[in-house]
């Protein structure tokens, strides 16, 4: 079985999904980060919120995992499919 080169469309998804990490990242931590100016509780809201945003990117990873996953065998069906035919 030859190696599989990665098409444009995979390039993008992982653009995509290492966009969505590091800005749930940074999300979570400007929204700890004002909350805490705001509510004069320093660092408490900023760990909390750059927690959530680091959930979040960890989720949108499991999930790109798993779509990946369904594509590729979705993909070898369709393949294995054709070749008995």
């Amino acid at each position: 079985m030859a190696a599989r080169t990665p098409s444009g469309a995979s390039w993008g998804r992982a653009l995509d999904l290492g966009l969505q990490f590091a800005f749930s990242i940074v999300v979570g931590m400007a929204l700890g980060y004002y909350l805490d100016r705001w509510l004069e509780t320093e660092p408490v809201f900023l760990f909390v919120f750059l927690g959530f945003g680091f959930a979040a990117g960890v989720r949108a990873l499991f999930r790109f995992a798993r779509r990946s996953a369904s594509d590729e065998t979705a993909g070898q069906d369709e393949s294995d499919s054709d070749s008995s035919v």
